[in-house]
C-alpha cells in the first residue's frame, strides 16, 4: 500500500503527511462522479494524469499555511477514488513522486559522502532512459550524492514521465537556487520559467547571476531574464529591469568576445545582443537598436533571425499593432532557436 495512502494523523506542519490522501470509502461510484462533475478537465484526462495532477496541487496547498484545510481533503480524497483505477507501475510513480515532492520543502543537507560509482550509475540509468531506475538510485543513494545533481536528475526523469512541466521546473528550480554556479543547471531551470511564464521566479535568478561579474554567461544569462520581464510588462514606471539588462548584456558580450572556440556562447551572446535591439528600440533608442542587430549581421550575415530583425526595426510603413504582432511572433521564434543555446 502506498505510503501516501495510508491515512495518519499529523500535525498541520508536517509537510510530508500533508502530502497523504484518504483512504477510499465504500461509496467509490458516487464520490467519484461527483469529483468529476467537479473539474470537466480531469474528465479528460486518464487516470494517471489526472493522479499526478492532483498530487502536484496537494503538493501546493501543503505549502500553505494552514495545510490539513478542506481544500487538500478534497484532494486527499479525489486520490483515493483514483487510486484502484491506476495500474501497479502507475501506483509505484505516484508513490515515487509523492517521496520526490517532500525533497522540494525539506532542508537541504550536504552528503555524508560522495559515491562516483552511484553518480555513474544514475548518468548510465539517464543516457539509456531508464528514468524509473535513475529516480530510484536518486532515492535509495541520496545521502551519496550533491543535492544538486540529485533534484536536476529528478527534473529531468520527471520531464520525461509525467506531461505536467511544473512538476520538472520545480526540480530544475531547487537545483539552480542550491548551485546557481553550473550553467548547465541554471540554463534549464531559466529556460522552464519563461516558458511557463513565472518570470518573478525567474528574475529572482538573474539577480543572483548579475552578481558574477567575471563570465559571460552569467551575465549574458541575467540579461536574457531581465529583457523577458521587460518584454511581459513586469518593469517598473523608471524602466529599472531594461536599465539593468542592458548593462548586463553589454558586459557579457564584452566578455563573451575574448572566448574562443566556444560556439554555443557566441550564439547565445548573438541572440543578447539582438534582444538588446528590442528593449532599445522600446525605450525609444532606435540608432542604438540598429547599431546592435548591426553587430550580429558583421559577425553573421547570414543569420535569418537577425536579417528579420533588421527589416523589422526598419520598417516604418506597417501600422503598429501589426509590427507588435510582428515583433512578438519574432521573439518567439529567437527565443525557441536560443534555448539550446541558454541550457548548453
Amino acid at each position: 500500500m502506498a505510503f501516501w495512502f495510508r491515512r495518519l494523523k499529523c500535525r498541520s506542519n508536517d509537510s510530508r503527511a500533508a502530502l497523504r490522501p484518504r483512504k477510499p470509502s465504500g461509496k467509490l461510484t458516487k464520490n467519484r462522479s461527483k469529483a468529476m462533475q467537479n473539474s470537466s478537465t480531469h474528465q479528460q484526462l486518464p487516470p494517471f494524469e489526472n493522479m499526478i495532477g492532483l498530487l502536484w496541487k496537494l503538493h501546493i496547498q501543503s505549502g500553505k499555511s494552514i495545510n490539513n484545510s478542506t481544500d487538500a481533503d478534497e484532494l486527499r480524497k479525489q486520490m483515493g477514488e483514483l487510486w484502484p483505477d491506476l495500474t501497479d507501475h502507475e501506483q509505484a510513480k505516484v508513490d515515487g513522486l509523492s517521496a520526490d515532492l517532500y525533497s522540494l520543502v525539506r532542508e537541504i543537507t550536504s552528503p555524508a559522502s560522495f559515491s562516483s560509482e552511484v553518480a555513474a550509475l544514475v548518468g548510465f540509468a539517464v543516457r539509456d532512459q531508464n528514468w524509473d531506475i535513475a529516480l530510484q538510485l536518486l532515492r535509495d543513494h541520496e545521502g551519496q550524492l550533491p543535492a544538486d545533481m540529485v533534484a536536476f536528475f529528478r527534473g529531468r526523469c520527471w520531464d520525461e514521465l509525467v506531461s505536467d512541466r511544473e512538476i520538472s521546473t520545480a526540480f530544475f528550480s531547487l537545483s539552480a537556487r542550491i548551485n546557481p554556479n553550473d550553467h548547465e543547471i541554471v540554463g534549464t531551470a531559466v529556460v522552464r520559467l519563461l516558458e511557463l511564464h513565472r518570470i518573478s521566479e525567474a528574475v529572482v535568478i538573474g539577480e543572483q547571476l548579475i552578481r558574477q561579474t567575471n563570465d559571460a554567461w552569467p551575465q549574458l544569462l541575467a540579461a536574457e531574464i531581465l529583457f523577458s520581464a521587460v518584454d511581459q510588462g513586469f518593469d517598473t514606471p523608471e524602466n529599472v529591469y531594461a536599465i539593468r539588462a542592458l548593462a548586463a548584456a553589454d558586459s557579457g558580450v564584452c566578455l563573451a568576445s575574448s572566448v574562443v572556440n566556444d560556439t554555443n556562447l557566441a550564439d547565445f551572446s548573438a541572440y543578447v545582443k539582438m534582444h538588446s535591439a528590442f528593449v532599445q528600440d522600446r525605450l525609444g533608442n532606435r540608432h542604438k537598436a540598429i547599431q546592435s542587430c548591426s553587430g550580429v549581421l558583421l559577425e553573421t550575415p547570414t543569420n535569418p533571425d537577425a536579417i528579420s530583425l533588421m527589416r523589422w526595426l526598419l520598417d516604418d510603413k506597417t501600422p503598429i499593432r501589426e509590427k507588435e504582432e510582428n515583433r512578438k511572433a519574432l521573439q518567439i521564434q529567437m527565443f525557441q532557436h536560443a534555448m539550446p543555446r541558454i541550457a548548453a
